[in-house]
């Protein structure tokens, strides 16, 4: 009975060894620019007080849907991108499940209004693609005007995110009704 309890320490500290050599194995960059590449898709966003730069980098799919908020309304987003639709009606399903938690909370003669959905947008992100990531600079090419470049010195990035289309922030909001209005309707 002694004997196996010596072992059983020795035996953990090895699994502990073994995964946490596992865990140094990944390949990091050096520098923040080394998780930059050439055709990555990108929002950047000036930072006013320091002239530094955040950077989200979007899937394809979540690109197209960031730059469209900009122009169009969330029932044209919804319309024009499948994803903004799996994600509005995922949204709705939630939404709705906790209504029905607080309906009894409800003064008698008021209901839930419908939800409205929209997608919060910074209007002061530029949109763009990676056309080149130097030692110290990346070159941007402008999302909606193609033939425009701008170059960014990568000592002004201070951080850089990343979003797909499942996590573009939906927001919504849900109003008070009379009863008697949601019957009309």
């Amino acid at each position: 009975m002694e004997n196996s309890m010596r072992f059983l320490p020795v035996f953990l500290l090895v699994g502990i060894v073994v995964t946490s050599a596992d865990a140094q194995d990944v390949k990091r960059p050096e520098r923040l620019s080394g998780f930059l590449k050439p055709e990555m898709c990108l929002g950047i966003r000036v930072i006013d007080e320091t002239e530094g730069i955040r950077i989200t980098v979007y899937t394809k799919e979540a690109f197209e849907i960031a730059k469209d908020s900009k122009d169009l309304a969330f029932d044209e987003l919804v319309q024009k991108h499948e994803a903004m639709r799996r994600l509005r009606d995922q949204r709705l399903k939630e939404v709705n499940a906790t209504l029905e938690t607080k309906r009894e909370d409800l003064r008698s003669d008021m209901d839930f209004g419908e939800p409205k959905f929209g997608l919060p947008v910074d209007r002061r992100e530029l949109f763009c693609r990676i056309e080149h990531v130097g030692n110290d600079y990346i070159l941007v090419q402008y999302a909606d005007e193609p033939d425009r470049r701008r170059v960014f010195a990568t000592s002004f990035i201070s951080s850089i995110r990343w979003k797909d289309s499942d996590d573009l922030g939906l927001s919504y909001s849900v109003g008070y009704v009379a009863k008697e209005a949601t019957k009309a309707e």
